[in-house]
Formats: structure tokens, C-alpha cells, sequence
């Protein structure tokens, strides 16, 4: 893939932008991308790996007579979110009391949030970006876990908390 064909546009150490994700709606970083990406010539056989946080886009085919094609690959870290969807709304409905009652007699300790973390999602994507948008501080929008400790600190009910559930799940849909 030769630079006229419109090989993927890299924006280098974006990653580390402070607004994440959400700093493409603003116009002056859009400029900012088009002004300073680079994009790497590509031979049969290659690969390019690199951080999804890395401000990325595809590039233009510019040519009049080159077929691009590539094969895209988005690999898993094993420490990564799995493939596999788990329904948390069950575990979460049954274990709210107990979660609550410890919470109670233990405040955020270690074994809370370790229950928090065993049926809760604690990586909020995928999700509906135009409906979710990250916090000021965050990089990404809260979380079931997140939703979760904060239902504990708010003493929110079952009904409460699985309210909330509802409406995070449904913001999240495209």
C-alpha cells in the first residue's frame, strides 16, 4: 500500500491525549489530526500494530488505479475483556442484598470490590459514544461496576440500582 493509496493515518503518542477517545469531536483537534498524521507505506506481508487509544483513521485513496486491501485484526490482550457476552443482570439482581450488607459492615473494603468486580462489567465498551459521553476526568463512560460502588455509597435499592442498569444498557445501543 503506497502513501497515495490511503494507508491507516497514525497520529503519534495521541494515546496519551488527556480528552481519550472523545477529542475527535472537537473541530481544532480534527485540524490538529489532518495536519499532523503520519501514515506508513505497506508491502504485502506486512503488519502494523499499535494501541486502539492511538488516534487512528483510514486514509484516502487518492490513486486512480490501486485496489487497496487489507486484513484488520483486533487482538485481545489476555488480561483484556473476553470475546463473550456475560448477562450481569442476573448475578447482580440476586446478589445486591449481600453486596449491600457487606458494604455496610465493611465499607469499599478489598473483598467488596472484589465482589463488585466478579458480577459486574468493569469495561464499559462497546457503547453508544453520542449517548455516553466519558466524564470531564474520564476517558470512558462509567461502567456497571462504577454504577454499582455508586449505588452502594447512595444506599440505592434493588429496584434502584437495576433502573440504572436498564438505562446504561440502553444509552450504550447504537
Amino acid at each position: 500500500m503506497p502513501v497515495e493509496s490511503g494507508p491507516t493515518r497514525l497520529l503519534p503518542f495521541s494515546q496519551k491525549f488527556e480528552e481519550g477517545y472523545m477529542a475527535y469531536r472537537i473541530p481544532e483537534f480534527q485540524q490538529f489530526f489532518l495536519e499532523q498524521y503520519v501514515s506508513v507505506t505497506l508491502e504485502k506481508g506486512d503488519g502494523l500494530f499499535f494501541n486502539p487509544a492511538l488516534f487512528h483513521a483510514a486514509g484516502q485513496n487518492d490513486s486512480a488505479d490501486i485496489q487497496r486491501s487489507a486484513n484488520l485484526l483486533q487482538i485481545s490482550s489476555a488480561f483484556g475483556k473476553p470475546m463473550e457476552l456475560i448477562d450481569t443482570h442476573p448475578l447482580i439482581e440476586l446478589t445486591w442484598h449481600g453486596l449491600t450488607e457487606m458494604y455496610k459492615n465493611e465499607g469499599l473494603s478489598d473483598k467488596v470490590m472484589a465482589f463488585v468486580g466478579n458480577v459486574a462489567e468493569g469495561y464499559p465498551f462497546p457503547t453508544n459514544l453520542d449517548r455516553r459521553i466519558p466524564e470531564t476526568a474520564g476517558m470512558a463512560p462509567s461502567s456497571e461496576q462504577d454504577l454499582l460502588i455508586k449505588g452502594l455509597k447512595a444506599s440505592w435499592t434493588k429496584d434502584d440500582l437495576l433502573g440504572e442498569l436498564q438505562n446504561m444498557r440502553q444509552d450504550a445501543r447504537a
